[in-house]
């Protein structure tokens, strides 16, 4: 008996710390960008993280950067800091401190080429002396730089509000804008350069080797796989936005380039989170109150792009009668639906739709027109 209440304590207990690693899971998710800016920013400063960016084993880096495919940093931030730099007005005048200012006069002395290259791009980190030395400035003015880096990761609500958080009481992060190349693949514009670099990349070999080498102190080694598991969680929430964008910038294209909502398709969270191998509510709580630009320049929370079929007949039915010379009945817009878009769904369903969206019956329509 004593034996059995022992095991089952113990599954207890397992079972316990597994909810409470499922916890803290969730809440990392759910952090705000403006956080997770602070916590990517407050690890890269670990000089555990310095110690694995500048190592070398066996002539392979042991950390590099690896960007996401069609995935930059936005130019328009860019910009923004240059037209600064020449004398324009902040936003927030209080807000963008004498020291900010510094930065972007900075950049304008490296130049935005190098900058972009040295500072947003770059998928292998240089030793700051070496950096320094190609870009021309100071180490206190590297410092600036990257002060102001770090200052656009974590304040994207100042450079790239979110036009949606106007429209109702909402807190919406506008994390990218899409747009498409010339033969139709997606681009993605990040607002933050810390998505823009991408993933973290760990070569386990190297990482090996520089342990059996004694390249890390006593003191340092059991930091070493917390920080492995920290990057790890960075880049599954990193990997799991780019994922979202990029899948809807594929499935919902029609839709982008046209602005009509008839032209969305069937997309769930679900489907999503079997494509890109991750759980459901991954995807729910690394999507949750973000939103996109399209190329129009509207903006759109990255949830719209995942309607259910109710959506689209809603959509739909607002587009035919929006456009109807004369009142259509349920079972009539039934009909068109099933013939022009291959939609099929009963005259019941379309009744409901027809209602959710504020639309008045046929009888009441048609005596409107009268």
């Amino acid at each position: 008996m004593e034996q059995k209440l022992k095991a089952v304590y113990n599954t207890s207990g397992k079972q316990k710390a597994k909810l409470a690693a499922r916890a803290r899971f969730a809440s990392f998710m759910e952090m705000s960008e403006q956080k997770f800016g602070h916590l990517i920013i407050e690890t890269e400063k670990d000089p555990l993280f310095k110690k694995f960016l500048f190592a070398g084993g066996r002539g392979a880096r042991l950390l590099k950067y690896s960007r996401f495919p069609g995935a930059s940093f936005s130019s328009s931030t860019i910009e923004f800091n240059d037209a600064l730099a020449c004398g324009g007005q902040p936003l927030d005048v209080e807000g963008f401190s004498e020291e900010r200012a510094g930065a972007v006069a900075s950049v304008r002395k490296i130049g935005l080429e190098k900058f972009r290259k040295y500072f947003l791009d770059s998928e292998e980190a240089l030793e700051p002396a070496k950096l320094c030395s190609i870009c021309g400035i100071s180490e206190h003015e590297l410092a600036l730089v990257i002060g102001l880096v770090n200052d656009i990761a974590v304040r994207g609500e100042f450079y790239h509000p979110s036009g949606l958080n106007q429209e109702a009481e909402s807190n919406y992060f506008k994390i990218a804008s899409v747009a498409y190349d010339s033969e139709g693949f997606p681009l993605i514009s990040f607002y933050s350069p810390k998505y823009a670099q991408g993933r973290y990349i760990i070569n386990r070999d190297t990482l090996e080797d520089l342990k059996r080498s004694g390249y890390f102190s006593e003191a340092e080694l059991p930091g070493i796989e917390a920080l492995v598991n920290r990057l790890e969680k960075i880049n599954l929430r990193k990997s799991t936005i780019f994922q979202a964008v990029s899948n809807i910038a594929l499935r919902q294209k029609d839709y982008i380039t046209s602005g009509n909502e008839c032209r969305l398709v069937e997309f769930t969270q679900k489907a999503l989170s079997a494509v890109i191998g991750v759980d459901s509510s991954i995807v729910s709580r690394a999507i949750y109150k973000k939103s996109v630009e399209l190329p129009d320049g509207t903006e759109k929370p990255i949830s719209f792009f995942f309607p259910s079929k109710q959506d689209l007949c809603s959509f739909m039915i607002r587009d035919l009668i929006g456009g109807e010379t004369s009142a259509l009945s349920d079972d009539r817009i039934r009909k068109i639906l099933a013939g022009r878009h291959n939609f099929v769904v009963s005259r019941r369903t379309v009744a409901l739709c027809r209602k959710e969206s504020g639309i008045d019956t046929y009888i009441v329509r048609r005596k409107a027109r009268k």
